[in-house]
């Protein structure tokens, strides 16, 4: 089983299936299927050995294709089909006045 270790900090549900994302203080994001309400699988918000990367926000994108994670200053961003880590975005950049 792959239940959180710690505070669940959002959800996201599938935007056209049966399928809930959440994420935790333990720095992973689990998929849940919401008809058999057992886990799928999970992904990790930070490389192993590295500080706590806790996600705050998530949101599924574009017909269940992405999933976008508000982690620290990033906004990470996993493919759902191919089930891998795509790229982060940066937001902790200084406007120029």
């Amino acid at each position: 089983m792959i239940e959180h270790g710690g505070h669940i900090n959002s959800l996201a549900f599938s935007k056209v299936g049966n399928l809930l994302y959440s994420a935790g203080d333990d720095n992973r994001i689990v998929r849940w299927n919401i008809e058999t309400g057992k886990e799928e699988m999970f992904w990790l918000t930070t490389k192993s050995g590295k500080k706590q990367a806790k996600a705050y926000l998530l949101e599924v994108a574009h017909s269940d294709k992405y999933l976008f994670a508000a982690v620290k200053s990033t906004i990470k961003v996993w493919d759902l089909k191919s089930e891998v880590f795509l790229h982060f975005i940066n937001i902790n950049r200084k406007l120029a006045a």
